[in-house]
């Protein structure tokens, strides 16, 4: 998954240095963003990364706020898999109404 991709260009250099550093050159292709809030600098990259791995790449963000390009509006304690990962939205209003946290079930776990 990626986390709030402001800029696209530059996610898909990134993309491009784990693929050759960590996996043999092997294409890596997101199958989730997920947003924190709406603001550009958090969600600009959304459309343009959706339109370049295709309509399959889901977009998270909460409900109450208009992410750019969010396909899937989340409410606080909605859970999502992406992979082998369990996602839970966390309302988190301050920021933005809508601003959303996440919290990544696994081992480790990590809050976004």
């Amino acid at each position: 998954a990626l986390v709030d991709p402001s800029d696209p260009t530059a996610v898909l250099a990134a993309l491009s240095d784990l693929s050759r550093d960590h996996y043999g050159g092997a294409a890596l292709r997101p199958v989730a963003i997920l947003t924190t809030h709406k603001h550009w600098d958090h969600a600009a990259g959304n459309v343009p990364l959706r339109e370049k791995f295709g309509r399959s790449l889901r977009v998270y963000g909460g409900e109450v706020d208009a992410v750019s390009g969010c396909t899937h509006p989340l409410r606080d304690g909605d859970e999502v898999r992406v992979g082998s990962l369990r996602v839970v939205a966390l309302s988190a209003p301050g920021h933005t109404a809508g601003s959303t946290a996440f919290l990544v079930r696994g081992s480790p776990s990590a809050l976004i």
